[in-house]
């Protein structure tokens, strides 16, 4: 056993989560990562659940917010009381509040299965690309990521969100993350004469992991190379102990045909309530 009191503490609290392991944002590195970038985080047992509360200020406002909910209303209540103003997300049905953000789905795979029952369950389309990718003398590079891969794959990442109109975590983010828990990180590059042209980074945490992000270039696109990282990103992350893998937020309406890649894996909707401000409960006798 590691005798370093911070992995001991990290993987106590994360193994608290049970076998699944915590969702990305309840993670111990989730929070250490934003703890580094100056975010108040907390971390208690409420009604015997854990709950990481991350707090920011806005003004004289202290907001705090609580990520992938997924326990009883009595700890909900607890960690309530220690945080008033409190943005809360569940997993699964809503929960009394406020309402701030609407739910949303994300795409969620298993990977604990066997290698062939995992290709068995590509859809048919999806696994004739991967099958043309995998014939198109790519190489393929899995490993702990290197600061300037993470540069390149992030600068290029920043160009695409900019032509298709989305966001994610800032830089500064990854990089915290990988001053706090590299262990819990992989980089898929994709080769072809030499130049990547196609690249994927994924964040583990306990059994599961997250799709951060991920580019592909012309070349990549014409060679199925985000098909060929993808699939041998799976193995990979099974090997060392993942049995989950989240793939992100489902948005139909903005990116038809990322959802279809996202589900042409085999992968299944999972549905998280909408985010609430939580309200005080009134005492017995009091009005509403």
């Amino acid at each position: 056993m590691n005798s370093c009191p911070e992995v001991r503490h990290k993987q106590g609290w994360d193994s608290l989560f049970g076998e699944d392991g915590p969702p990305l944002q309840q993670s111990w590195s989730y929070g250490a990562a934003m703890a580094r970038l100056g975010v108040a985080v907390t971390r208690r047992l409420a009604a015997g659940s854990p709950a990481q509360v991350l707090e920011r200020r806005f003004g004289p406002l202290r907001l705090s917010l609580l990520s992938r909910w997924r326990s009883s209303m009595p700890g909900l209540r607890e960690v309530a009381r220690q945080h008033p103003l409190l943005a809360v997300t569940p997993e699964g049905a809503g929960i009394p509040g406020l309402p701030l953000w609407p739910g949303r789905e994300e795409a969620v795979l298993d990977i604990a299965r066997h290698p062939a029952a995992l290709r068995a369950s590509l859809h048919g389309k999806w696994r004739n690309r991967l099958r043309r990718g995998e014939g198109n003398g790519l190489t393929i590079r899995l490993c702990t990521p290197e600061v300037r891969d993470v540069r390149m794959l992030l600068s290029l990442e920043a160009q695409q969100q900019s032509a298709r109109g989305y966001r994610t975590l800032p830089p500064a983010f990854v990089f915290a993350w990988l001053a706090v828990s590299p262990a819990d990180a992989l980089l898929a590059l994709a080769l072809q004469n030499g130049q990547t042209i196609a690249a994927m980074l994924f964040l583990r945490h306990g059994a599961g992991a997250t799709y951060h992000c991920g580019w592909s270039g012309e070349q990549g696109r014409a060679t199925h190379a985000h098909n060929v990282l993808l699939w041998r990103s799976f193995l990979a992350l099974r090997d060392s102990g993942v049995t989950r893998l989240n793939l992100g937020v489902l948005t139909p309406r903005k990116a038809e045909g990322l959802v279809r890649f996202k589900l042409g894996t085999g992968a299944r909707p999972c549905v998280l309530g909408t985010t609430v401000l939580v309200t005080p409960v009134p005492r017995r006798g009091c009005p509403a």
